[in-house]
């Protein structure tokens, strides 16, 4: 037990000098992985499980481990089926590793996605299923359209720089900006989920963080004025609204409109892109304000934990670099989606504390996946998707979704592009020039390189 004392002038700065105190006295150890081949596994589970269904490409929904058991196909544009941003991490592993599978895989998922869900309004469909050979009446939520239209530019992108040109792509991701730009508010914002027809479905603005990056970064590939100050409208209102009052919310797309992690990392991806579009101070406070708010939803310590299943990971690993997902609920793997951008914000500050929260998520996120076969699941790298473990008896489904992987591989991908390695360790090997002359990682638009 621990007492502190102290006296803030506002209850931002008490939250993060009291994380950061109960964090540097309690942290677990770090996790031992080797990130590099714990990415290569990664992606031939990827690999193996996008398959064609029909006309369509991706992965199923859910399956059951320990041995991938099939239980359910359907694919989501982002959030926990994340399938465009599995097509574009396939597409560039096959390039990068001469793996022609991997790569012909996510060329098709990329181009099954912009063949089928565009609407006559500019928003996709968010929702397909194999079995009816066509898309649910799922909500168009702001959060899921980011994921999946970001990672289409992504791949348009990757392309390019090989000098293959995907028009198509491109025009899918204009239309969708456009729609973007078309039904932002007055305010800025944008509502948390709308209708095919683009009229409103769920009028909470918590959401529009979401899609400030991906604005950012379309105004960067086509030069055009009017995306930039979308997501400069959207940055304004979220500074005054989500950040200043601290209102995360909704984030999680089956959740209600409560207090969550994924809103707030969310809000850290969109301030950050408006830093490193601007150098605006603004926005670098914003970014740092929700990486303090978001960090704490993580299990930073840890404590026994016993599973019903003979085959768990956290038989023999610590539950430590999980973090919970919403008010009330359980805890999963998604702060690894943060590793590679805690570290940037490191780099940008020279805070020691993000480089060492960085480090921490980027390994002990891996405990609860079967890291090197030992957990006796079919393929290593595996993991489980959620659970509750505040009893300390693990209840969950015991099944994996894609996202469970994507978030893993993600950040991996960019911290290799950006800073040339798998670990944190890596990176720092850079001296603090490079490192800051990496960082830097839109200064390729200006110079069209890309």
């Amino acid at each position: 037990m621990a007492v502190n004392f102290g006296h803030y002038g506002s209850f931002q700065s008490m939250m993060r000098d009291v994380w950061r105190v109960a964090y540097d006295r309690l942290r677990d150890q770090l996790f031992e992985v080797d990130n590099e081949a714990h990415f290569h596994n990664c992606m031939k589970i990827l690999t193996r499980y996008t398959r064609q269904y029909g006309d369509s490409y991706g992965l199923p929904f859910a399956c059951q481990l320990p041995d991938m058991d099939i239980s359910c196909v359907s694919f989501q544009f982002g959030f926990v089926g994340q399938q465009p941003g599995i097509g574009y991490q396939l597409l560039r592993y096959g390039d990068k590793e001469n793996d022609p599978e991997a790569y012909d895989k996510g060329v098709s998922v990329i181009d099954f996605w912009v063949r089928t869900a565009m609407t006559e309004s500019g928003l996709p469909h968010m929702c397909y299923n194999p079995n009816i050979r066509g898309f649910e009446p799922y909500p168009h939520y702001v959060r899921m359209l980011a994921d999946g239209i970001e990672a289409i530019l992504d791949a348009y992108l990757y392309m390019r720089g090989k000098g293959i040109e995907k028009p198509a792509w491109l025009e899918f991701c204009r239309k969708t900006a456009d729609w973007l730009v078309n039904v932002q508010n007055e305010d800025g914002s944008f509502y948390r989920a709308y209708h095919t027809d683009g009229s409103i479905r769920m009028d909470s603005k918590a959401n529009t963080p979401s899609v400030i990056r991906f604005l950012v970064l379309f105004h960067l590939v086509t030069g055009e004025e009017k995306y930039r100050t979308a997501a400069l409208r959207a940055g304004e209102w979220s500074y005054d609204n989500v950040y200043s009052n601290m209102e995360y919310r909704g984030g999680t797309c089956d959740n209600s409109d409560i207090q969550d992690k994924e809103a707030g990392i969310y809000a850290l991806f969109g301030f950050l892109a408006l830093y490193d579009l601007t150098g605006g101070d603004r926005w670098l406070e914003g970014a740092i304000g929700a990486a303090d708010y978001t960090e704490t939803w993580t299990y930073a310590w840890t404590f026994p934990v016993r599973t019903p299943w003979p085959k768990h990971p956290f038989n023999r690993y610590s539950i430590s670099g999980q973090s919970i997902i919403t008010i009330g609920g359980g805890a999963d793997v998604y702060m690894a989606a943060c590793s590679y951008t805690y570290y940037r914000l490191y780099v940008i500050t020279g805070d020691e504390h993000y480089l060492d929260f960085a480090e921490f998520i980027h390994k002990n996120t891996r405990q609860s996946n079967d890291v090197d076969g030992s957990a006796g699941y079919i393929m290593p790298g595996l993991g489980h998707e959620s659970g509750n473990f505040i009893g300390q008896t693990l209840q969950s489904h015991y099944h994996w979704l894609p996202w469970c992987t994507y978030v893993e591989v993600d950040p991996s991908s960019r911290l290799y592009d950006t800073f040339g390695g798998y670990e944190i360790a890596d990176a720092q090997k850079l001296s603090p020039d490079e490192r800051a002359r990496r960082n830097r990682i839109y200064d390729s638009f200006a110079r069209g390189t890309k």
